[in-house]
């Protein structure tokens, strides 16, 4: 699921299930994402963080970094072949 609905942001919650077949293992998985841009989208704030376990206490991580665009003008690249 991704909702947009708040202006420069984005979140995105998504949930999975495994099945490994003959061992007769279910792996759950969910993960919360959010995004956030900053000084007219040349700042992009970023946060994600992964648990397992339908009970979603088998672990898991999480991460938050920040990417800034030096330069975001287009600069076109054209081919020296005529």
């Amino acid at each position: 699921m991704e909702y947009n609905g708040f202006r420069d942001t984005k979140i995105t919650i998504d949930s999975s299930k495994r099945d490994l077949g003959d061992l007769d293992i279910n792996l759950y998985q969910s993960a919360f994402r959010f995004t956030r841009d900053f000084l007219n989208s040349t700042l992009h704030a970023n946060y994600l963080a992964i648990i397992n376990g339908i009970k979603l206490d088998k672990g898991g991580f999480q991460r938050a970094w920040v990417e800034y665009d030096i330069d975001d003008t287009a600069v076109p690249i054209h081919s020296l072949e005529s």
